[in-house]
C-alpha cells in the first residue's frame, strides 16, 4: 500500500508542511523524541531513513517519467 500525498505536490512542498506540523520525516507521527522507527522504515527508493513520500530522489524520477512520456507521446 502506497501513501503518497497528492494535496502537496514535490518534495519541497511535503517538507516544508511536514515542518509546520511538527512531523517527524521518519515515521510520519508527532513525537519529540528520537523515532523508534529510525531503523524499521527505510525509504522504499533510496533505502535512507525518512518517509518514501519525502525522498528527493522521487522528483527526480517522477521528471524523468513525465520527461519519458512527453518524447513517447508529442502534442
Amino acid at each position: 500500500m502506497e501513501h503518497l500525498c497528492d494535496q502537496y505536490v514535490g518534495v519541497e512542498a511535503r517538507t516544508i508542511r511536514m515542518i509546520s506540523l511538527d512531523i517527524c520525516f521518519t515515521c510520519g507521527n508527532k513525537h519529540k523524541a528520537k523515532c523508534r522507527h529510525a531503523t524499521s522504515l527505510p525509504c522504499r527508493i533510496c533505502k535512507k531513513r525518512h518517509l518514501t513520500a519525502l525522498c528527493p530522489l522521487m522528483d527526480v524520477e517522477n521528471n524523468e517519467n513525465e520527461l519519458n512520456q512527453a518524447k513517447t507521446n508529442p502534442i
